[in-house]
């Protein structure tokens, strides 16, 4: 795995926190640091965000008036241009959200002291030049005990968008998953160690394998309903998913964003960040071979709904994955013989296989009940105390971060994971 860069205790996080980028680009690092009290969300209307109006103003021509640095300076260091990417992608939504009042109808211009930069360290990563899962969970640690372990009880998020602990209680959850979920990785890396023909041990290990990949699916799940403690929906909906909104979140009424001083700027994915980028999970439905594009001729056929969600989205949020984590997810695609095939010739291994795929149907379903709740119920009502817009909100589709129906998509996926099952024996 260590060729996807893939480490076998902390996964897709870096072994160690990303520390602060060099002298010379000190001014994307004091502008980061800043925003939490100059900057306040454009949409924003209460007395303690029009206090920092004026603080927001200042900090926003800073911006515009900041030089274009010279990454080459960073050259081909991993852990450099993951830091540089998470200051400059967190600067972007700070700097296009703290607007106050944007044009509906004309694009968002980004200026080229972040735009181009952004543009040019994401090549180099292979990653969209936006927020990420990875600059919001992966990228976005520091260790309480530096000498203590990577661990939650262990982890704070150095960079937040807002001063509320709901917002880190929302990354510090996905953090969670994803370092529960290691053990899902190493048992997927067993699987790719064995070779056909597969002795009779060979196959009482893919029968425990598939057992404890069920068990970590299921504390998969319990991690993801934690997260309803200490994050409070109407806090996470009208205060910290506004910051998270990309260039298409209004669906097709969106007015796009502009990267000044980048060619066709309009061709750059653009859509913020999402759970939906978690290559952990697309591991997952990679290795048991789930079909979200409806692409394998599975039963039961798919209903209207289905067909009428985003199939393209879960490739689509690949690309605002790392190269090196959209080439493990490519490597595992093309595996000749898959853990679902060798489950569906051997009996002994199909109701092992079917819990698996259960499990992470109700992991679905889970998902589905936190979104509901988190996403669906409060743009449902409209911000506190302003029903007229609740009423309005639910004569219309919710749309998820980048601009999708979110309730199709998500039932998409509930469904295309159920579909993966196979027949029980005869």
């Amino acid at each position: 795995m260590a060729d996807f860069g893939i480490d076998a205790k902390t996964g897709f996080f870096p072994s160690r926190p990303l520390e602060k980028l060099p002298e010379f680009y000190s001014a994307w690092e004091h502008a980061l640091a800043s925003a939490n009290d100059q900057v306040s969300l454009g949409e924003d209307n209460g007395p303690e965000a029009c206090s920092r109006r004026a603080s927001s103003v200042i900090w926003r021509e800073t911006i515009r008036k900041m030089n274009v640095l010279d990454t080459r300076t960073l050259g081909d260091n991993t852990r450099l241009l993951q830091r540089a990417h998470h200051v400059l992608a967190y600067l972007v939504h700070f700097y296009v959200h703290s607007d106050p009042a944007p044009s509906p109808d004309a694009p968002v211009h980004v200026p080229a002291s972040l735009a181009i930069p952004l543009v040019d360290i994401s090549t180099k990563l292979g990653i969209a030049p936006v927020l990420t899962f990875a600059d919001t969970v992966l990228w976005n640690y520091e260790l309480i005990d530096p000498r203590g372990p990577v661990a939650i009880s262990n982890m704070r998020c150095p960079t937040l968008f807002t001063r509320f602990k709901d917002e880190e209680a929302f990354y510090l959850c996905s953090a969670g998953i994803e370092l529960r979920g290691v053990e899902a990785l190493l048992l997927i890396d067993n699987f790719l160690r064995l070779r056909e023909p597969f002795s009779d041990s060979d196959r009482e290990a893919l029968g425990k394998l598939l057992a404890d990949l069920t068990r970590v699916i299921d504390d998969l799940k319990s991690i993801l309903e934690s997260v309803r403690p200490d994050c409070r929906p109407t806090t996470f909906y009208h205060c910290i998913r506004p910051w998270f909104k990309g260039c298409d979140a209004n669906g097709a009424n969106s007015a796009g964003w502009v990267y000044d001083g980048v060619k066709d700027s309009h061709k750059l994915d653009l859509s913020g960040p999402s759970a939906g980028q978690s290559c952990l999970m697309h591991a997952i439905d990679a290795f048991l071979v789930i079909d979200h594009a409806l692409e394998k001729h599975r039963t039961p056929v798919p209903s209207p709904q289905n067909r009428k969600a985003d199939l393209t989205f879960m490739s689509r949020m690949q690309r605002y994955m790392p190269k090196t984590q959209k080439s493990f997810l490519e490597f595992l695609a093309a595996l000749p013989v898959t853990i679902r095939d060798v489950a569906e010739e051997d009996h002994k291994l199909t109701s092992l296989y079917n819990d698996a795929v259960g499990s992470m149907k109700e992991f679905r379903n889970a998902h589905m009940k936190i979104a509901t709740l988190y996403i669906i119920s409060q743009a449902r009502r409209g911000p506190p105390g302003q029903a007229s817009a609740g009423a309005e909100a639910g004569r219309s589709a919710v749309l998820g971060t980048g601009g999708n129906e979110l309730s199709l998509l998500l039932k998409a996926g509930r469904d295309a994971t159920s579909r993966a099952a196979l027949p029980g024996p005869n």
